[in-house]
């Protein structure tokens, strides 16, 4: 579903992982894809709602640096409406 929203030339994504209690490493290589598409168009990709051991494996791994992380999908969304860049 990602893989759709990303090659529909969509450049503003926001990714709720609120439910999520496990990430797997390819759940990871879908949203850091997405990242690096949408990147790839001046677009932006936010991810809110991180919890327990998936807001662990993005601080770990330094992630939280590279993408904008919110605490609740209302935040996500007032980030995600800031202007982008010209494509």
């Amino acid at each position: 579903m990602v893989k759709q929203i990303v090659e529909n030339g969509n450049r503003r994504l926001l990714i709720d992982l609120g439910g999520l209690e496990y990430l797997k490493s390819s759940v990871l290589r879908v949203i850091l894809n997405a990242v690096k598409k949408i990147n790839q168009k001046h677009g932006k990709v936010v991810i809110c709602c991180l919890n327990g051991y998936a807001k662990e494996i993005f601080e770990v791994n330094y992630l939280n640096n590279s993408i904008p992380i919110t605490e609740s999908v209302k935040s996500g969304l007032n980030m995600l409406l800031a202007p982008l860049k010209a494509a």
